[in-house]
């Protein structure tokens, strides 16, 4: 059986738990809408904003950009910045760490065929990883826990998000002395573990980021192994209904030993499962690097207050539109 990997294109309990009009639930509006372009080349400006009243509830609609003049620049932006890249203006000594990047892409957006080519974004911070982690082999991290890495980097550049936990990440370098100097750091409060968005998880939703719900085992194990690779001392992160940071489930004390690599699943074993189509190349990682505890298991993401996840997409004719431009429009409400 093949991999069914599916990163969800809007998370809307999470969308929920931001205030009202805040900068983050812009930057996932930004997202979801790059997102839509990418699929649908045309579609931009009052198309592009009349497909994302489409896809968000009407709950949230208010949170929509009114001015489609908005969309468009947010389009004029990507075009010149994240262009599909040219594999023949390389590097020839970063070519080939190119090429595996491309080979695990490929993997993890298999049924999504739209999303596979790198873009000049994405390669300009893969160059960057290349050169501060260097190791383009994947000896000391694995590259698929790079790919997650740049991937990171790539989406906050391509929304204008900060990198600054990342950056912090890379500055104390925990691969080159087992997070000995990092945990250091963390426990002083000089930084903070990273926020990668598709290793978090809301607790009642383990599954569905890497892979389908049947596959939970394996998204379980792909999650603690990237976060092992990169030896960021934790189980896990996940997103609650008490505040609008995730929480976090730490592992300070996990032995970063090479019997301990040994045992994680590779950007090889991944791509491997795709090309064979059987899920058994990948080993489950072990129980005390994952594991949940009941104290953990008791901050379960309650019901969304809203209900939105029954309300159904369709598509909207030119008059709804219009009733929803008007309704939610600042100049109507002031006459």
């Amino acid at each position: 059986m093949l991999f069914d990997i599916n990163i969800k294109e809007f998370d809307y309990k999470l969308f929920n738990l931001f205030p009202d009009k805040s900068p983050a639930r812009r930057e996932m509006i930004k997202n979801l809408s790059l997102l839509e372009f990418t699929k649908n080349p045309k579609s931009r400006g009052v198309l592009l904003q009349k497909k994302i009243f489409e896809l968000i509830p009407n709950t949230f609609s208010n949170e929509i950009p009114k001015a489609h003049k908005t969309f468009t620049r947010w389009i004029d932006d990507e075009e010149k910045n994240n262009y599909i890249y040219k594999f023949s203006d390389t590097d020839p000594k970063i070519l080939p760490y190119l090429n595996k990047l491309q080979l695990i892409q490929n993997a993890i957006f298999f049924n999504s065929p739209y999303r596979q080519k790198l873009t000049n974004l994405f390669v300009m911070n893969a160059e960057r990883i290349f050169y501060q982690i260097n190791d383009p082999f994947g000896s000391k991290v694995d590259l698929f826990a790079q790919w997650v890495l740049i991937y990171e980097l790539y989406l906050r550049n391509r929304i204008g998000i900060g990198t600054y936990d990342i950056d912090d990440l890379i500055t104390y370098s925990p691969w080159e002395d087992n997070a000995s100097l990092y945990s250091s750091a963390i426990l002083s409060d000089l930084c903070s573990f990273p926020k990668i968005s598709i290793l978090i998880n809301n607790i009642d939703e383990i599954a569905p980021e890497f892979l389908s719900d049947e596959f939970s085992e394996y998204h379980t194990s792909l999650v603690a192994s990237t976060y092992a690779w990169l030896r960021i001392p934790l189980k896990r992160m996940y997103w609650d209904n008490k505040s609008t940071y995730p929480e976090v489930i730490s592992n300070l004390k996990i032995n970063f030993s090479q019997e301990f690599f040994n045992k994680l699943p590779t950007w090889r074993e991944l791509v491997k499962s795709i090309i064979s189509g059987e899920l058994s190349t990948i080993p489950i990682t072990n129980d005390n690097l994952v594991d949940i505890t009941t104290e953990d298991k008791a901050h379960k993401v309650s019901g969304h207050p809203d209900n939105i996840y029954s309300e159904s997409k369709r598509k909207l004719s030119q008059k709804e539109f219009q009733e929803i431009m008007m309704r939610t429009s600042t100049v109507y409400k002031e006459k």
